[in-house]
């Protein structure tokens, strides 16, 4: 017979959706960080750019399948997830944005208008981290 000693470190399981939706929301902490910390935005390429698109894309498809699969439980599950794929969507629209001026002449103000779009994708991701943050 087991004491209650040995259900101490148990924990309960998380349901597969919550799961995903932590997943998806540290995959959007991990790109922030990228942009905001890590990376020389006067050298990020359009591969680098690429790449990220297709993992937001993947993450808006995620989202999208969590909303139309079945019903959610909680009304603010669903509007959290929706408005968390809106902002995501709005971050790979920054990203498309980006692709084309990193392929533009290196002028100030090419430049700068490719910042302020790298700030942008950062400020659309925070909200969905955010919104995700269940």
């Amino acid at each position: 017979m087991a004491s209650t000693a040995d259900f101490a470190f148990e924990q309960p399981e998380e349901a597969p959706e919550r799961r995903l939706i932590r997943e998806y929301r540290m995959e959007l902490e991990r790109l922030r960080a990228l942009v905001l910390y890590e990376w020389d935005h006067c050298k990020i390429s359009p591969d680098g750019l690429d790449e990220m698109k297709r993992g937001l894309s993947s993450i808006i498809k995620g989202l999208d399948k969590l909303l139309r699969s079945k019903p959610l439980v909680d009304d603010d599950i669903r509007s959290s997830l929706e408005n968390a794929q809106v902002s995501v969507r709005k971050a790979r629209k920054c990203l498309h944005v980006a692709s084309n001026l990193v392929g533009k002449s290196r002028s100030f103000h090419s430049l700068e208008a490719l910042f302020d779009k790298y700030e942008e994708f950062a400020d659309f991701l925070l909200e969905a981290i955010e919104h995700l943050d269940m």
